[in-house]
């Protein structure tokens, strides 16, 4: 995955529903500083890294992980 577009897609596919993903988006954004509602906003991929391994930790597996 390689832009927080990717990676939010794949959560509202995870959880069912993009409204559901606002109770996710908020403890990430706890998290890593970062938000997947702004998927424009220009990240890293030590960001994204960091957005996955958040997502994991909070038992998302958004499988594939970041591609460098």
């Amino acid at each position: 995955m390689r832009t927080l577009g990717e990676i939010r897609d794949r959560m509202i596919t995870i959880v069912g529903k993009p409204e559901l993903l606002n109770f996710v988006n908020a403890r990430l954004v706890l998290r890593t500083g970062v938000s997947l509602n702004n998927k424009s906003e220009s990240v890293t991929m030590d960001d994204l890294n960091k957005v996955v391994g958040a997502l994991r930790e909070m038992g998302y597996a958004v499988d594939g992980g970041v591609q460098k």
